[in-house]
Protein backbone atom coordinates (compact mmCIF):
# COMPACT_ATOMS: atom_id res chain seq x y z
CA UNK A 1 0.00 0.00 0.00
CA UNK A 2 1.14 3.60 -0.69
CA UNK A 3 0.11 6.75 0.32
CA UNK A 4 -2.28 8.82 -2.23
CA UNK A 5 -3.74 12.31 -2.76
CA UNK A 6 -7.04 12.55 -4.71
CA UNK A 7 -7.77 16.15 -6.08
CA UNK A 8 -11.16 16.99 -5.74
CA UNK A 9 -12.43 19.90 -7.50
CA UNK A 10 -15.68 20.13 -5.52
CA UNK A 11 -14.32 19.67 -2.08
CA UNK A 12 -11.62 19.11 0.13
CA UNK A 13 -8.82 16.74 -1.42
CA UNK A 14 -8.69 13.14 -0.04
CA UNK A 15 -5.68 11.64 1.20
CA UNK A 16 -5.33 8.00 2.56
CA UNK A 17 -3.22 4.77 2.41
CA UNK A 18 -4.69 2.31 -0.07
CA UNK A 19 -3.99 1.19 -3.57
CA UNK A 20 -5.21 1.95 -7.12
CA UNK A 21 -7.12 -0.96 -8.34
CA UNK A 22 -8.25 0.54 -12.33
CA UNK A 23 -7.24 3.10 -14.19
CA UNK A 24 -9.39 3.39 -17.34
CA UNK A 25 -11.22 5.83 -19.79
CA UNK A 26 -14.28 4.81 -21.86
CA UNK A 27 -16.52 6.98 -23.67
CA UNK A 28 -19.58 6.61 -21.34
CA UNK A 29 -17.67 6.26 -18.21
CA UNK A 30 -15.42 8.79 -18.96
CA UNK A 31 -11.88 8.56 -17.31
CA UNK A 32 -12.24 6.57 -14.02
CA UNK A 33 -9.95 5.76 -11.34
CA UNK A 34 -10.71 3.50 -7.98
CA UNK A 35 -8.83 3.24 -5.25
CA UNK A 36 -9.49 0.89 -1.99
CA UNK A 37 -8.33 2.24 1.14
CA UNK A 38 -6.29 1.00 4.05
CA UNK A 39 -9.59 1.15 6.11
CA UNK A 40 -11.62 -0.84 3.11
CA UNK A 41 -13.38 2.09 2.02
CA UNK A 42 -13.39 3.21 -1.67
CA UNK A 43 -12.55 6.33 -4.04
CA UNK A 44 -13.93 7.26 -7.40
CA UNK A 45 -12.46 9.52 -9.08
CA UNK A 46 -14.36 10.34 -12.56
CA UNK A 47 -14.30 12.60 -15.38
CA UNK A 48 -16.99 12.71 -18.02
CA UNK A 49 -16.75 15.09 -20.94
CA UNK A 50 -19.51 15.47 -23.79
CA UNK A 51 -16.79 16.54 -26.31
CA UNK A 52 -12.48 17.65 -25.90
CA UNK A 53 -12.68 20.96 -23.71
CA UNK A 54 -16.27 20.48 -22.27
CA UNK A 55 -15.99 18.67 -19.05
CA UNK A 56 -19.84 17.20 -17.69
CA UNK A 57 -18.43 15.68 -14.88
CA UNK A 58 -15.62 15.72 -12.42
CA UNK A 59 -16.47 14.18 -8.85
CA UNK A 60 -14.53 12.45 -6.26
CA UNK A 61 -17.03 9.82 -4.39
CA UNK A 62 -16.53 7.66 -1.12
CA UNK A 63 -18.24 4.29 -1.20
CA UNK A 64 -18.76 1.39 1.53
CA UNK A 65 -18.42 -1.86 -0.72
CA UNK A 66 -16.80 -2.38 -4.00
CA UNK A 67 -20.57 -3.47 -5.96
CA UNK A 68 -22.02 -0.05 -5.07
CA UNK A 69 -18.78 1.51 -5.95
CA UNK A 70 -19.04 0.33 -9.77
CA UNK A 71 -23.40 0.70 -9.35
CA UNK A 72 -22.15 4.30 -9.40
CA UNK A 73 -20.51 4.22 -12.80
CA UNK A 74 -24.13 3.13 -14.09
CA UNK A 75 -25.31 -0.22 -16.14
CA UNK A 76 -23.39 0.78 -19.65
CA UNK A 77 -20.92 -0.67 -21.53
CA UNK A 78 -18.05 1.07 -19.85
CA UNK A 79 -19.11 0.15 -16.43
CA UNK A 80 -19.93 -3.07 -17.14
CA UNK A 81 -16.07 -3.60 -18.38
CA UNK A 82 -14.85 -1.83 -15.56
CA UNK A 83 -16.99 -4.36 -13.35
CA UNK A 84 -15.40 -7.48 -15.28
CA UNK A 85 -12.03 -5.72 -15.07
CA UNK A 86 -12.83 -6.05 -10.34
CA UNK A 87 -14.53 -9.31 -11.16
CA UNK A 88 -17.64 -7.95 -9.57
CA UNK A 89 -19.84 -8.25 -12.30
CA UNK A 90 -23.35 -5.96 -12.97
CA UNK A 91 -25.75 -9.15 -12.89
CA UNK A 92 -28.86 -9.85 -10.96
CA UNK A 93 -29.44 -13.14 -10.14
CA UNK A 94 -33.23 -14.16 -10.16
CA UNK A 95 -34.49 -17.52 -8.09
Amino acid sequence: MQNHIVHDPNGPDLEFEGELLLKENHHDTGFVEIYKTAGSQYVVKQNLSSRPGSVVLHEVRIYETLRETIESLGFGKGAKSIAALLDCPLTKQLD
